[in-house]
Order: C-alpha cells, then structure tokens, then sequence
C-alpha cells in the first residue's frame, strides 16, 4: 500500500513524499519529483525521477533533499544523469 504522506514546493519543484509499506523494507519511503505539473524524467527518458529514504529518515533530510535538489543546478543536474535513487 502506498500513500503520500508529505509534500512541498519549491521554485517549479514539487515533491511528493510517499510510504510503501509493500515495497523494499529498508526503503520504505519514496519523494517523486515533479516540474511544474509534469513528472520530471531522469535525462535518459526512461523512468520518473525519484528518491528513496530509509525508514529512519527525518523530516529535515526530506526538506534538505528538496532544497538542495531545486536550488543547486549542478547536484540536480548530476542526479538526473547518473539516475540516482538513494
């Protein structure tokens, strides 16, 4: 089952916090990534841009993920070629 369980805005980012409580037990929480109203891909097209979070995350690692992600060209850039997920 999965259910989102947080969010936010910022610039033409928003995220979307969900739990998984089927999925992998380790990473029980996913943050999809969306610019402007659309799913944002990974540069190669192939799948929705996403990251996973232990199931011992903290809010303030949800809210610095976002912030860096939409403030910091370079780590997004980095991130959406190398396809990272952790």
């Amino acid at each position: 089952m999965r259910t989102m369980i947080d969010g936010t805005e910022i610039n033409d980012f928003t995220f979307q916090m969900e739990f998984d409580s089927g999925g992998n037990p380790e990473y029980s929480y996913c943050v999809w990534i969306y610019q402007g109203d659309e799913s944002l891909l990974y540069y190669d097209g192939s799948i929705q841009a996403r990251r996973y979070f232990k199931t011992n995350y903290s809010k303030s690692h949800f809210r610095n993920f976002c912030i860096k992600f939409a403030n910091n060209k370079e780590y997004r850039d980095a991130f959406l070629k190398e396809k990272r997920m952790y």
